[in-house]
């Protein structure tokens, strides 16, 4: 999808001093007084019965691979999809076998594609031109990779943008995948 701004006319197209009334909800935990090196995860299943909430919970499809300071991961193995937050360089296991590692703070989108090939996805929320260096326990073949057989990954350079335009977008490439 494409996020755009929304014309407040179209969201209330009466007298803009009139107050707008709204469900809404609010969701929180309660940390106690002093937690330390605490975590917590949720999903939110719009829509979903009290069935189906129970059928996910029961057989979450996706699972939290990293949750701490330094990185926050979820893969889903069905979806063969995997998101990261990299706070500082690092390296997280989406699964066993399939490690990620970057050498700058970034956010990574992983996905196998059903032709096989490898789609990644890598911005700088930071909105500021930067080059990530990825590092993946996989064999891909494209745009600026190189595979490292003694160290059984490929290497690939993102360049992201950095132009007032484009700061925080997203660098999208897909890769062959080689056994």
């Amino acid at each position: 999808g494409r996020l755009e701004a929304i014309n407040p006319s179209r969201v209330h197209a009466g007298d803009p001093n009139d107050p707008i009334a709204l469900e809404v909800f609010s969701l929180w935990f309660d940390h106690g007084t002093g937690p330390q090196d605490a975590s917590y995860a949720y999903v939110i299943l719009p829509g979903s019965s009290e069935p189906e909430t129970a059928e996910f919970a029961a057989r979450p499809p996706s699972a939290v691979v990293a949750n701490d300071r330094e990185q926050q991961a979820v893969f889903d193995a069905r979806l063969r999809t995997g998101a990261a937050a990299f706070y500082s360089p690092g390296a997280v296991d989406l699964e066993p076998g399939l490690t990620v590692a970057v050498d700058q703070p970034c956010l990574l989108l992983y996905r196998e594609l059903p032709d096989g090939a490898v789609r990644l996805a890598v911005a700088n929320p930071e909105n500021a031109g930067l080059t990530v260096n990825v590092a993946l326990t996989r064999r891909l073949e494209g745009e600026a990779c190189q595979w490292d057989a003694a160290r059984g990954r490929t290497d690939v350079a993102f360049l992201l943008p950095g132009s007032p335009a484009d700061a925080g977008r997203s660098v999208i490439r897909d890769f062959k995948a080689r056994e």
